[in-house]
């Protein structure tokens, strides 16, 4: 239950849809954000099943450049694997300053909804999205013990959270035909296209659906606690089981074709010899 909370509250995607829909308004209008919206789920459909697969083969904390590292072609695998860790690394903190960001500038929002005195300034926003950025490194810090808690209350959040905002909006909102919604396309940025607009507007659903790697990343951390307790289970293992000079390939259990599979391998490994010899 943690991580699928730790991976919902991650994604948020219809609370990030709400929150960057107006980009994809401002560049690709209302046909623009339905057809590129419909796009992207059918994409990264492909891309998490991917991943999944990738995952049941080779769980581990390093994800995408891992699985490159073990799935790319042998002369490529060291400059992919460094290539993909760094953009992975890249898009982390971006994820991280545009969530604080986003955060920051709705609060200013909020103010300026119920204070039309404040006028909301650059500089501002910059100011809440550090303080954002200081409140959350803190809370990872130092508030790491209740982060389950925290991930399955937001969780319950977000998915009566939806219901609660989505159903008053679809009731009470102004509505439009459906010519409207779906053929009606603009190119509010100035970019001299429709087509280039559209694509651009396309950063809305693709931030909604960034993160869906989360629960992979933390896979290690469950994994190692179920083999920590075999490896507790099996103590009485004769210590001979330690010089046993058994090959890699020897080990059923490992696909043959991964016997760069590091740690994980080798706690597999020691479980399996400890099996074998208590």
């Amino acid at each position: 239950m943690s991580i699928l909370g730790f991976t919902s509250t991650l994604m948020c995607t219809w609370e990030a849809m709400l929150a960057t829909s107006s980009y994809g308004l401002i560049d690709g209008g209302l046909g623009g954000l339905i057809w590129t919206y419909i796009g992207v789920v059918v994409m990264f459909t492909c891309v998490v099943a991917s991943m999944a697969d990738m995952a049941s083969m080779a769980p581990t904390s390093g994800g995408q450049y891992h699985w490159v590292s073990e799935f790319a072609p042998k002369s490529m695998q060291k400059y992919l694997s460094y290539v993909v860790g760094w953009v992975s690394a890249l898009g982390w903190q971006a994820g991280t300053a545009s969530s604080a960001y986003l955060t920051g500038t709705m609060i200013q929002g909020l103010i300026v909804l119920n204070n039309p005195s404040y006028t909301p300034t650059r500089w501002q926003g910059t100011l809440f999205t550090i303080a954002i950025s200081l409140i959350a490194t803190f809370f990872n810090t130092y508030g790491a013990k209740q982060l389950p808690l925290l991930e399955g209350l937001i969780l319950f959040l977000h998915i009566f959270g939806f219901f609660a905002i989505l159903i008053p909006l679809w009731v009470l909102s102004p509505k439009n035909s459906a010519k409207e919604v779906f053929t009606t396309f603009q190119d509010g940025g100035g970019w001299g296209s429709i087509g280039t607009a559209a694509i651009i507007g396309q950063i809305a659903p693709i931030f909604a659906f960034l993160g869906p790697d989360a629960g992979t990343h933390m896979c290690k951390s469950t994994q190692m606690m179920v083999w920590a307790r075999l490896l507790t289970v099996r103590s009485r293992g004769n210590s001979r089981c330690f010089q046993d000079r058994t090959s890699y390939h020897d080990y059923d259990c490992c696909p043959q074709r991964y016997p760069r599979f590091d740690y994980d391998y080798h706690v597999l490994l020691l479980c399996h010899r400890l099996e074998r010899c208590s």
